[in-house]
């Protein structure tokens, strides 16, 4: 059987800038998710200074939110400077506002121009099913309903879901129903040593694999890396030698 081909964007610490890899995972705020804007976000300043730096190591860039922050004006602006590509991320909470108010967000982007070439794919969600936050179904329904409005406007890019491995095994409609299969798998999480972890996760992926073969879809590797400290229950070593 002929995999389907894997493209990896992998959510990494930035230790130095000798290493290089497809994508990094992007989100402006410091501090915990909970706290204040005027606290808590980073400022357009600062977003172009991570840029600068992120630039060196990566080509591209994925956010969990249009909205948050004002993710996606600063970071589609930051990355034009820094020569980055973005994908898109609209969060999906368990209230329907939440979605409506990204859903707007990209309308609005879209009209002020800013969806042009810098931005090269769309996360409709991220994990919403694995929480439970939504139904399968509804993934789709929200997946559908960005798949049009993009499609009104006339923007060619590919719109996806972005979900833990087990949640797209476990709902091949999904699979069928996307663009491209967006998989988050963290061996780290499933309390892997860093030497075992390249096998564990191509072992969990390999369902994946079939199921988007039998699709003719494609497997982006949204979310993957390793802890450089700190503790957990039933996680793998947390050090940067691990890490590495």
């Amino acid at each position: 059987m002929k995999a389907a081909a894997i493209l990896v964007a992998t959510s990494l610490a930035v230790a130095n800038a000798t290493i290089s890899v497809p994508g990094i995972n992007y989100n402006p705020r410091v501090g915990p998710n909970w706290g204040p804007d005027a606290t808590n976000c980073k400022s357009s300043a600062q977003i172009d200074k991570d840029f600068a730096i992120l630039a060196k190591i990566t080509k591209g860039v994925r956010i969990y939110s249009l909205t948050d922050c004002n993710t996606a004006e600063l970071v589609i602006t930051a990355a034009k400077k820094a020569g980055l590509t973005v994908w898109l991320g609209l969060w999906v909470g368990p209230e329907p506002t939440i979605f409506a108010a990204e859903k707007a967000k990209l309308s609005s982007l879209i009209s002020s121009g800013l969806v042009d070439s810098t931005v090269v794919g769309v996360h409709v969600g991220s994990e919403a099913v694995y929480r439970k936050d939504v139904t399968p179904e509804k993934a789709i329904s929200n997946f559908k309903e960005i798949k049009a409005v993009l499609t009104t406007a006339k923007i060619n890019l590919p719109v996806t879901i972005a979900d833990i491995g087990d949640t797209w095994i476990a709902n091949p409609s999904m699979v069928e129903a996307v663009d491209v299969v967006s998989a988050n798998q963290f061996p780290f999480w499933e309390n892997k040593n860093a030497n075992d972890a390249a096998a564990w996760f191509y072992m969990r992926m390999e369902p994946l694999i079939a199921s988007a073969t039998k699709y003719k879809k494609k497997i982006l590797i949204s979310e993957t890396g390793w802890a450089t400290g700190g503790s957990a229950v039933n996680t793998g070593p947390t050090t940067p030698a691990q890490a590495a």
